[in-house]
């Protein structure tokens, strides 16, 4: 696995919300940094992303259409994780679509994983 034509052996893999961009820039400076969902522009790491809003919306219309499955229950990240917010906003949004279901929104749980 390569980041920006930097081996990875050795390097920090940092999930998202961690730490902040100028410990990144400090770490970046003795070893290559990925984060995992971490914001597009950070400059001082490589960023593995991902299209959270089209495959929830995805994964909510195979659910209903393709398994019949009229109530379904999400289980959501940490608050303030922008993916977790972005997933639970898609999914909101798919129930709502004309093949969609009726949404009980009271069926939401969210942890600090």
């Amino acid at each position: 696995m390569r980041g920006h034509g930097r081996p990875l052996a050795g390097s920090q893999l940092i999930a998202e919300g961690i730490v902040g961009s100028p410990q990144l820039a400090q770490l970046a400076g003795r070893v290559p940094v990925t984060l995992i969902a971490g914001p597009a522009g950070e400059p001082h790491a490589d960023v593995v992303a991902v299209d959270n809003r089209a495959g929830t919306k995805a994964l909510v219309r195979h659910l209903i259409e393709h398994h019949g499955k009229a109530r379904l229950f999400y289980v959501a990240g940490p608050r303030p994780a922008p993916d977790a917010q972005e997933r639970q906003s898609a999914f909101t949004e798919a129930l709502a679509e004309p093949a969609g279901s009726p949404a009980d929104h009271e069926m939401w749980l969210s942890q600090r994983w």
